[in-house]
């Protein structure tokens, strides 16, 4: 095999405890080669680290020795981030000019640019990010925003000054607008007749999808279809209608079981609008064998072939998906003679079809009986010819 060229690089600027992407560089968007230039950089001392990109694999070096940075100016926060700020709420920033003694530098309409520095959540910065300085060599910026929850700084940066990296702040989530379910969906299990198919984790969030936390809030619970569908607090517990997400949380827990298979869903209310979820119910083990009707009322014509079905049902009824051999056989009275019987038949999708089966003449209490699966023979209700 030949050697493998990198697709690309990410280079990494390391300023003491602070570790942040450098020459706009990242993992999404690596630059063609391993060298860059970094543009207003900090006052102080740095390493470089680069990082080469190979499809989804990486490979890191070892930081480089100390770069040290000096300048006749240089930038600094007048203004800092508040140390916690609401996500999406604006908040005001001032950056100043200074020189290498640290007096104000006197200039208007000098462009000064702000970034996301720390940023392991991935957030990205709204607002106006570039603003030209006062003649006072100050700019302000007071509609920047964060709309994802987590801690970052700000990264001052302007040509032919040394740049400038703001305290560390905590953008936190807004108030609570909206219930997300985190379980992969749809929620899936066997048909029970008490809640089994959980854990199901509800979770409150504000408007930029952040969980959020507060008081106390209550999730009602409920299904569409009535009398098929039962919610607990844990797996098959008491029944409930509803569970609360504690205090100073954004999630709880719950279980949910129905008796009926197929498709379905559950619906949560409580902050927002109700969120419907969709539940996939499937059939539990086979527990018996169920004849269709046989006949209208029960009453068949006489001297004509008909067909009987028989399916293989879990304890709720519901048709398991079973191909196995079933035996029919003639029962009931000895008069009755039913042609075409006994017979086997492997049953597709969980039925079994008998055909060709017929009565010659008048007759009543006929009857047949199925087994299969090594369950219970099950006997069909008595029908008649006429």
């Amino acid at each position: 095999m030949g050697s493998i060229v990198p697709m690309g690089y990410v280079v990494t600027r390391i300023s003491g405890s602070n570790i942040m992407a450098a020459c706009g560089s990242s993992i999404a968007t690596p630059i063609a080669g391993a060298g860059c230039t970094d543009v207003s950089v900090p006052e102080g001392d740095h390493k470089y680290q680069v990082t080469a990109v190979y499809r989804t694999w990486t490979a890191t070096g070892t930081p480089s020795a100390n770069v040290s940075v000096t300048s006749r100016r240089d930038l600094d926060f007048s203004l800092e981030p508040s140390a916690t700020v609401t996500a999406g709420a604006p908040m005001t920033v001032t950056v100043r000019l200074r020189t290498v003694l640290n007096l104000p530098f006197l200039d208007a309409d000098v462009p000064v640019t702000l970034s996301l520095g720390t940023n392991a959540t991935g957030g990205t910065l709204l607002g106006t990010t570039t603003v030209g300085s006062k003649w006072t060599g100050t700019a302000t910026f007071n509609d920047l925003a964060v709309t994802k929850a987590g801690t970052y700084t700000l990264v001052a940066s302007s040509p032919g000054f040394a740049g400038a990296v703001s305290r560390t702040f905590t953008v936190t989530a807004a108030a609570a607008t909206q219930l997300v379910v985190t379980t992969p969906m749809p929620v899936s299990g066997v048909a029970s007749a008490t809640a089994n198919l959980g854990p199901i984790v509800v979770e409150r969030r504000d408007q930029f999808g952040n969980p959020a936390v507060g008081t106390p809030s209550s999730v009602a619970l409920s299904t569409g279809t009535s009398g098929n569908g039962v919610f607990a607090a844990t797996v098959n517990g008491t029944t409930v209608s509803s569970v609360t997400i504690p205090a100073n949380s954004s999630s709880v827990s719950f279980y949910f079981g129905a008796k009926i298979a197929g498709t379905s869903s559950v619906t949560l209310a409580g902050t927002g609008m109700p969120l419907s979820v969709p539940v996939q119910i499937l059939p539990a083990q086979a527990a018996k064998l169920k004849f269709a009707e046989i006949g209208v009322t029960g009453v068949l014509p006489k001297n004509v072939q008909f067909n009987v079905t028989v399916s293989f049902v879990d304890a709720f009824g519901n048709t398991v998906d079973a191909g196995a051999a079933t035996t029919l056989k003639q029962t009931g009275t000895t008069k009755c003679t039913i042609g075409g019987t006994p017979q086997t038949v492997t049953s597709v999708h969980g039925t079994a079809t008998f055909v060709g089966l017929i009565q010659n003449g008048l007759q009543d209490d006929c009857r047949l009986t199925a087994t299969g699966l090594n369950l219970p023979p099950e006997d069909s209700a008595p029908f008649s010819f006429r």
